[in-house]
């Protein structure tokens, strides 16, 4: 019971499909005992027409909801029970009259088409059959309204005006309840397909941020924060460095044990900057073999930082295919000074990597 209220709740909060078989044979269910109730009243009043036409439906509801359990051919049962629902419209109004309310029931079949359409897979985006079944109904209500006016109804000449007024308001309540029901499955689907729509939004957005391989943030998502960063030193309300960093003999690691190596060289030094950088600091696949980290503080705390990327890296040993290599990197630090831009930053980051690496490689420079 716990379970079922859970997913009831999940439902609800637009975090878990409604399940489609249980559904429609709750729906199946609800008609025949709808049925059921016209079956009794009718059975009352000596109406034996529709007392038996009531009684063959109720098995046929009943049936109904245990094909559902075993076929999924919703799109006919659906159409069956619409389909049902119009002739028991048209036959009880043409037999009792119209101020029965029967006719109302068309009225609340309008919005189902629409709703098979909108969460039927196959019938997505069809605007043509709601509109034609829609019409269809409105045409019938429309005839039937004209016909009942101008025939004699012998089956209700011994009926109570109250019975008839019952029965009005019977039907009146019930219509409003069915459409109560398919608002809120209406709803409860729009909910689910919003949050749906907001999950793969999310993931489309991780995937365009983030390098696929090493799992950092690629080149234009660190690009947003270089330019917020940039504009919080401009105004000194904070200061902001940048540590360019390069694999040492990267190449050679590709060309002596192949591009599938270099990968996990790549991913296993990517992971050695994430768990080294703060909170509030961001680093990106800048390109190739070079990753980019931007520290939003001061000169003295992005040393520290490169410092120990550096050292956690020269004591890694990857392991790939039986083969074990270590491999180093050579950091540029550079903080934002006034004046700068961001590609001034990052190319004198860049220099300094690049003198580091003319230098001897496995270092970090700063000057």
């Amino acid at each position: 019971m716990k379970g079922f209220f859970h997913a009831i709740r999940q439902v609800f909060e637009g975090t878990r499909a409604i399940d489609e078989k249980r559904k429609y044979q709750v729906v199946s269910f609800l008609l025949g005992c709808i049925h059921i109730i016209f079956m009794l009243n009718f059975s009352v009043l000596h109406i034996n027409v529709l007392f038996i036409y009531n009684l063959v439906i109720v098995f046929y509801y009943m049936s109904l909801s245990i094909i559902i359990g075993i076929t999924k051919r919703y799109t006919l049962i659906l159409l069956s029970a619409f389909f049902e629902i119009l002739f028991h419209s048209i036959f009880a109004s043409l037999l009792l009259g119209w101020n029965w309310g029967f006719m109302i029931y068309t009225i609340g079949l309008i919005p189902v088409p629409f709703y098979i359409c909108y969460t039927l897979p196959h019938l997505k985006q069809n605007v043509l059959f709601p509109a034609v079944t829609s019409l269809i109904v409105s045409v019938c209500y429309l005839i039937v309204k004209e016909i009942t006016d101008k025939i004699d109804h012998l089956l209700t000449h011994h009926v109570p005006p109250h019975q008839v007024d019952y029965f009005y308001s019977l039907n009146t309540v019930l219509v409003f309840l069915f459409l109560w029901g398919i608002s809120i499955l209406f709803a409860l689907q729009i909910r689910f397909m919003q949050k749906s729509l907001e999950s793969k939004n999310e993931s489309l957005e991780k995937i365009a941020m983030y390098d696929p391989l090493t799992h950092l943030m690629n080149r234009r998502s660190m690009n947003e924060y270089l330019k917020e960063s940039y504009q919080l030193a401009r105004t000194g309300a904070e200061p902001f460095c940048v540590i360019m960093a390069d694999i040492d003999d990267f190449k050679k690691v590709n060309d002596t044990y192949g591009h599938g190596t270099g990968d996990e060289v790549l991913i296993q030094i990517a992971r050695i900057f994430s768990e080294n950088i703060r909170e509030d600091d961001f680093v990106c696949r800048w390109g190739g073999e070079e990753i980019l980290v931007l520290v939003r503080t001061e000169k003295d705390i992005a040393l520290q930082i490169a410092r120990r990327i550096r050292q956690d890296v020269e004591k890694l040993v990857i392991t790939c295919d039986s083969i074990h290599l270590s491999v180093t990197v050579t950091l540029g630090v550079v903080q934002y000074q006034p004046g700068d831009s961001i590609r001034t930053v990052i190319d004198k980051a860049d220099k300094r990597l690049y003198r580091g690496k003319k230098t001897g490689k496995n270092c970090v420079v700063s000057y």
